[in-house]
């Protein structure tokens, strides 16, 4: 049942995305006879377009909302089905009793942290996996709509010199591929400090955490200092990676910038 329910959840979200790509035609054909009605001062037309214009943002709100609302069952379903999954393995199959081990190199590195793989990781991976599909269903399918209108609007002669039919289209496509490369090249390092960060923040969290459930401990061996120090040297690889990442983040905001201004 939990299968059927999140293929049902699924094909809904697809039915969704294509249909809220035909009204991104709808509207872009709006728009066109919107602004002819207006050059060609067609009264008719105009009060047409206008109404017609009401009944599109009626229907895109409802259909945006609803598909927010279903994303967010599909989203919430998939991230208990995986955190049942894996809290399953971690307890029951005795993996949280491994970590009082020293590592063995045959069987790699121990899982870090894994209250915040539990709580955290599978919110982002759920989240980050959902983003990424339908953003890129979305701009395939952008991509194949309005690929015969910007075919069709391409003057016949590229900057009024020599003969290209749709050279607006190969021009959108080269920059679109440049910006993206650019984009991967400059940001790239995000993705392993974002992940560092992550792990310190842990690291700090669980520090504090053990402060909590040792107070009499360290009350009685008066080991305030140690534990602060302890404490300081995890913030300290907090600061210092946001600066880095600051810095990185500073270059691709530079070339962000000036490549949407450039549109």
């Amino acid at each position: 049942p939990q299968q059927r329910l999140a293929r049902l959840l699924f094909s809904m979200l697809i039915t969704m995305s294509i249909f809220k790509l035909f009204m991104s035609w709808c509207h872009n054909t709006w728009q066109s006879a919107f602004w002819d009605s207006i050059e060609k001062q067609r009264m008719h037309e105009f009060w047409s377009a206008m109404v017609l214009f009401l009944l599109m943002a009626l229907v895109n709100v409802m259909v945006s909302t609803y598909y927010e609302y279903i994303q967010s069952i599909f989203s919430i379903r998939w991230r208990a089905s995986l955190t049942l999954s894996l809290q399953e393995r971690w307890l029951l199959g005795r993996a949280f009793y491994l970590q009082h081990f020293p590592p063995d190199p045959s069987r790699g590195h121990l899982l870090d942290n894994p209250d915040q793989r539990l709580q955290e990781d599978i919110d982002g991976f759920v989240g980050s996996s959902m983003s990424i599909f339908f953003s890129l269903f979305g701009s395939i399918g952008s991509l194949l709509v309005f690929i015969p209108v910007l075919f069709q609007l391409s003057p016949d002669y590229a900057f009024g010199t020599f003969y290209c039919p749709g050279w607006l289209l190969y021009v959108s496509i080269v920059y679109s591929l440049m910006g993206s490369v650019f984009t991967h090249f400059l940001g790239g390092i995000l993705v392993p400090l974002n992940f560092m960060g992550q792990r310190f923040e842990a690291n700090y969290r669980h520090a504090a955490m053990e402060v909590r459930n040792n107070t009499e401990s360290i009350a009685m061996l008066g080991s305030e200092g140690v534990e602060h120090q302890r404490l300081t040297r995890n913030f300290d690889l907090i600061q210092r990676l946001t600066w880095e990442k600051m810095r990185f983040s500073k270059h691709l905001g530079f070339f962000r910038n000036f490549y949407f201004l450039a549109n």
